[in-house]
């Protein structure tokens, strides 16, 4: 069967000139061969594999995604394109799949724009059918997420063995990735959670292939990696890094207000849930504390907490001296956390504080003297830390 490469590889050596298509957010689908035309603005795509930057800002700006014919783009050495582009816009019938891109060093003729455009639709049909064979293999894959996540033994099981067939046939260890956000929509007004599927499925198609899946369960984005030998903390934090670019590059402010979380790494694909339960925990505990990115276990003491804590606190079950410690201003309760942080240590308390020891002692005697909270004694001290990590849960009064 005929591909994009193939289609547009034969349009370039007609016309003489060189030829790519980019996906609608811009990252590169083919390019072809150079023809003496290629400018900076074309080399730094295929460097990067994307259009960013001024050039990203510039083709934005003049409302590409709203070109429903094909036009001319003129020349813009400010950005590196020191030629125009012809550019075909490719639409299915529902959205904007790409666009197709010929570098203009001269004008074309009547008879080389309708090669152009016999071209692009043929592009276009690939795409359609692409596009068509990624919703296919995402409503396959679905259920089959949703079965190893089942509280079934046999469930479990029965989704393994079909994605090892299917996705896993090499794989021997498995983790997961979650990632959960607090918007209900974003600045689009597209849904957060399609948009988060996005940056998830395109990381996963450049760069983990066929050992990765992507769906949604229970409004959950999350990716399921298949590999061979553990992936290290470092190939982790890039592949998150690489999530949260995307998603940068889709909706900034959405991508500040998603937090990923990994999960322990499994033997065993039927034992997948335990690692997709980690994620998500890990997910919430960095959407909580502003982080974009926790690994389970790493806060061990959150991850207790989050573990072992109920996520709605109701203040009437309290015990009361705690009421005391909510009359006190914040500065005063942030320096007895940070006390306690430090283990009781006062220097490095002022010291992170910017305080002197003599005024952290006199907050210190003055927190004992209005709670009556004995900050000498190991159990006043621990119920007093755990407090102050968990008083964020209380429900409203």
């Amino acid at each position: 069967m005929e591909s994009v490469q193939d289609v547009i590889e034969s349009l370039a050596q007609s016309l003489q000139r060189s030829v790519a298509v980019d996906d609608a957010d811009l990252r590169l689908v083919a390019s072809s061969t150079h023809f003496n035309d290629a400018d900076a603005a074309r080399m730094q795509s295929l460097v990067g594999r994307r259009v960013e930057g001024d050039a990203r800002e510039y083709v934005l700006g003049s409302g590409a995604r709203r070109w429903r014919e094909p036009r001319e783009v003129p020349a813009n050495p400010s950005i590196g394109a020191d030629a125009a582009r012809f550019c075909l816009p490719l639409w299915s019938r529902y959205e904007l799949l790409g666009f197709l891109w010929v570098t203009m060093a001269g004008p074309l003729t009547n008879e080389e724009m309708a090669e152009c455009i016999d071209a692009a639709e043929t592009v276009r049909s690939l795409l359609v059918r692409r596009a068509e064979q990624e919703v296919e293999d995402a409503q396959k894959i679905q259920p089959l997420v949703t079965g190893l996540l089942s509280t079934s033994p046999a469930e479990r099981a029965a989704a393994a063995a079909e994605l090892i067939e299917q996705r896993f046939p090499d794989a021997s260890r498995f983790t997961v990735v979650a990632a959960v956000t607090d918007l209900a929509v974003d600045s689009s007004g597209e849904a957060p959670v399609d948009l988060v599927r996005r940056a998830l499925s395109h990381v996963q198609r450049s760069r983990l292939g066929e050992m990765s899946v992507v769906s949604v369960n229970d409004e959950v984005p999350i990716l399921i990696i298949g590999h061979r030998t553990s992936f290290s903390a470092a190939a982790f934090e890039d592949l998150c890094q690489r999530v949260s670019t995307e998603l940068r590059r889709l909706d900034l402010r959405l991508a500040e207000r998603v937090s990923l979380g990994v999960g322990s790494t499994r033997t065993r694909l039927d034992d997948i849930a335990l690692s997709f339960d980690q994620a998500l925990s890990a997910a919430r505990i960095a959407l909580q504390q502003g982080q974009r990115v926790s690994v389970w276990g790493e806060d061990a003491l959150t991850t207790l907490l989050t573990a072992t804590v109920r996520p709605i606190v109701d203040r009437r079950l309290l015990p009361p001296v705690l009421s005391k410690v909510e009359l006190e201003q914040a500065d005063a309760i942030d320096l007895v956390a940070a006390y306690l942080r430090n283990a009781g240590n006062v220097i490095r308390t002022a010291h992170d504080l910017h305080l002197h020891r003599t005024t952290v002692y006199y907050h210190l005697t003055r927190f004992r003297e209005v709670t009556g909270l004995d900050l000498d004694d190991g159990e006043t001290r621990l119920m007093l830390h755990l407090w102050l990590k968990v008083r964020d849960r209380l429900a409203p009064e």
